[in-house]
């Protein structure tokens, strides 16, 4: 299967405000720091999750270094994008 995107979902952090948002913009950079050596990789952060699209780029070996931001990381979010059938 080939999935184009990875979600990753905070649940809930217990920071509040601005250092919310401090704690994601961190986050995001220690994803996209890691996941460098994967140049077709996009990674979009909002308030309560975070978007790794994929763009052709194989899902194991970017989900494995994954692990070494989330200890026991296990992505329960793959996403495959699907083509519209509907045509008007």
């Amino acid at each position: 299967m080939h999935y184009s995107e990875i979600m990753v979902r905070y649940g809930e952090l217990s920071t509040k405000g601005k250092n919310r948002m401090r704690f994601i913009n961190k986050l995001k950079r220690n994803i996209q720091a890691v996941l460098s050596i994967y140049p077709q990789v996009h990674v979009k952060a909002d308030r309560d999750r975070t978007h790794i699209y994929l763009q052709g780029t194989d899902y194991q070996p970017v989900a494995e270094s994954l692990k070494q931001i989330f200890l026991g990381f296990r992505i329960s979010h793959h996403l495959i994008e699907l083509k519209s059938l509907y045509q008007p």
